[in-house]
């Protein structure tokens, strides 16, 4: 079956690089990926979206001009005097993936009564092998003013997350992630998330996937608000640690 060079879709649903990302480290049942776990990202949005593949998937696109507030905020849809852009480009070559995206908006703040100072904006990039037995991955992004759009003051942003999963056999595999985060790059520059966890799968049945993990964010030097809950302290001169061990699983239709 031909894969379609052009798929245009109305409303609410996936932005081309989180779930994308998603797709490749496999998961997301465990942890979010790293610019959705750190509020730098999200998965979905409401807006208009495009996405195809040319030459047997070899090239891959996918656009999107959204509202910006996010998926889980549908009463804003409408509201901005802008939309945002964000999108993606990938190649993919026997078992290598290499792909870049950006974003580029107000993120939903371009509202009537509210004065927006900067334009918030993510540069992407990842790099993937990716076998039925072996998976490894390095995703980076660099962002400006995520944060600050209708603050005065500029910041910026950049993290890069490396992870990896083995499959000894189709029912066991083991995994490891690790993310570096420096969430305000001019206003907190001490300011560090290091997060990481580790972990084995088993898989007794090809729709379902257990996962006993451990993880551990530790943010020094101020705080950061994660999918998480807020790590770190209330000044720049103290630190924090998050630490669970649990068991998660998924049922694959």
């Amino acid at each position: 079956e031909q894969a379609a060079a052009f798929d245009l879709r109305v409303g609410s649903t996936d932005l081309p690089w989180v779930p994308f990302v998603e797709d490749l480290y496999g998961l997301r049942y465990v942890e979010n990926i790293m610019i959705d776990r750190t509020k730098f990202g999200t998965s979905a949005d409401w807006g208009v979206h495009a996405k195809g593949k040319f030459a047997n998937g070899l090239l891959n696109y996918g656009l999107a001009v959204v509202n910006g507030a996010g998926y889980k905020n549908p009463d804003q849809l409408g509201h901005s005097n802008t939309m945002d852009f964000e999108g993606r480009v990938d190649l993919d070559v026997d078992n290598f993936v290499l792909a870049i995206g950006g974003y580029a908006g107000k993120l939903g703040n371009d509202v009537h009564g509210t004065t927006t100072f900067h334009t918030a904006s993510r540069f992407d990039a990842i790099a993937a092998y990716k076998t039925e037995q072996v998976l490894l991955g390095v995703e980076y992004f660099l962002a400006n003013n995520w944060m600050n759009v209708t603050s005065v003051t500029s910041d910026s942003a950049d993290g890069v997350s490396a992870f990896a999963t083995y499959h000894f056999n189709p029912m066991w595999a083991v995994f490891g992630r690790y993310d570096y985060v420096q969430p305000n790059r001019d206003t907190n520059s001490i300011l560090k998330d290091d997060y990481f966890n580790l972990g084995v799968i088993y898989s007794p049945a090809k729709i379902v996937d257990f996962a006993l993990a451990y993880k551990r964010d530790h943010a020094g030097d101020g705080s950061l608000s994660t999918s998480n809950g807020t790590i770190g302290g209330l000044t720049s001169t103290t630190s924090g640690t998050y630490d669970e061990v649990g068991i998660w699983g998924r049922f694959r239709w």
